[in-house]
């Protein structure tokens, strides 16, 4: 009986395979994440109340409006403009999401991540959109900033999850934006621009901060060998 008349043909024989079955976004974000985002809100809570209020003669002095930026050199405008509000239910649409994202956002990404990194880029979101606008165009809102971290979590979303196909991935993301980013429907004093630049721009930090930071991300990645 010949031996070798059992084995297995070596060119038939699948090697086992490292496959990628945890990322960085899969771990429990940071324990001080729901405070953060909680401070957060609390703060422009805080700032839309001067602002309604109108306490010390400040109100006038948060919304971002063209010619006070470009012409005036009052650039803080484009910062403080997204710590204010128009009105309660402006406020509350924008808090929501604005908490859940910040969450999660600092808790896998730190504060660099957010505050610092995005709030700037939010200030930027402004700047661009207001100089769209007309002289006397007051923009005030969140909504910059909330759209800002949605593209910066989906864009680091589709480059940290990499134990799915790009195609995968892309469709999650696509589905994502859809559902939770497109509105259903359409207010005249919205500024849909503020918030296509906001998710545009958000989506390229991501891409930035993800290989400015790529090898502490990729450290926490988890690989399992699979027959």
């Amino acid at each position: 009986m010949d031996p070798n008349e059992n084995e297995i043909p070596s060119e038939l024989i699948v090697p086992p395979e490292k496959r990628l079955v945890r990322t960085l976004i899969m771990e429990r974000p940071h324990a001080l994440s729901f405070l953060v985002s909680a401070s957060m809100i609390l703060l422009i809570v805080l700032v839309t109340q001067i602002y309604w209020q109108n306490i010390n003669g400040w109100g006038p002095l948060l919304p971002a409006i063209h010619n006070n930026i470009f012409k005036q050199g009052e650039l803080w405008r484009v910062f403080t403009a997204v710590l204010v509000h128009g009105d309660m239910g402006h406020l509350l649409s924008n808090m929501y999401m604005l908490g859940v994202l910040s969450y999660f956002v600092f808790g896998y990404f730190g504060f660099k991540a957010f505050p610092l990194f995005t709030f700037f880029g939010a200030g930027i979101v402004n700047l661009i959109s207001i100089y769209s606008y007309p002289g006397e165009v007051r923009l005030i809102g969140a909504s910059g900033l909330v759209y800002l971290l949605g593209g910066f979590w989906l864009g680091l979303y589709f480059l940290i999850q990499k134990q799915h196909s790009v195609s995968k991935r892309l469709l999650r993301v696509l589905g994502m934006a859809l559902m939770v980013f497109f509105p259903t429907t359409f207010e005249p004093t919205t500024s849909y621009r503020t918030h296509f630049i906001g998710i545009v721009l958000g989506l390229l930090m991501g891409v930035f901060y993800y290989f400015r930071t790529r090898k502490q991300i990729r450290a926490h990645d988890h690989y399992e060998w699979v027959d």
